[in-house]
C-alpha cells in the first residue's frame, strides 16, 4: 500500500509522537508534502518495511521481558526481606506484650503493698 496520510494517522499507525514526526520532517528524514497548511506523510508498505518493523517489535519485547524478569527478581528479594522484618516485628510485639503483662502484675503488687 502506498499513499499519503495525515500526521495524526501516521502517528497512530507507526506509534510515533507528533513532535517526533515534526522533527523528522524538519530533518528531511521522511517523505512528506504540505497541502493547504496540512502535512501528509508518504506511506510505503513493503515486505522489507514489515520485516524491519517486526524485528524492532521483537527487540522491544525481548527487552521488556528482560526488564520484567529483573523486576520480578528484585520484588522477590524485597518480599523475602519484608517477611524477615515482619517476623522480627511480631517477635518484638510478643516481647512487649509479655513486658506489659509483667509490669501490670508488678504494679498491682506495688499498689497492694502501699
Amino acid at each position: 500500500m502506498t499513499g499519503w496520510i495525515t500526521l495524526e494517522e501516521y502517528s497512530k499507525q507507526e506509534r510515533i509522537s507528533l513532535s517526533n514526526l515534526h522533527e523528522k520532517i524538519k530533518n528531511l528524514e521522511i517523505p512528506y508534502k504540505l497541502e493547504e497548511g496540512q502535512y501528509f506523510i508518504k506511506l510505503e508498505e513493503t515486505k522489507e518495511n514489515k520485516i524491519n518493523q517486526k524485528e524492532k517489535e521483537i527487540k522491544i519485547l525481548k527487552s521488556d521481558k528482560e526488564d520484567l524478569l529483573s523486576l520480578v527478581s528484585l520484588l522477590e528479594s524485597k518480599n523475602e526481606e519484608l517477611e524477615i522484618y515482619f517476623k522480627s516485628l511480631k517477635n518484638d510485639y510478643t516481647d512487649l506484650l509479655q513486658l506489659l503483662s509483667f509490669l501490670e502484675t508488678e504494679n498491682k503488687k506495688w499498689k497492694q503493698q502501699v
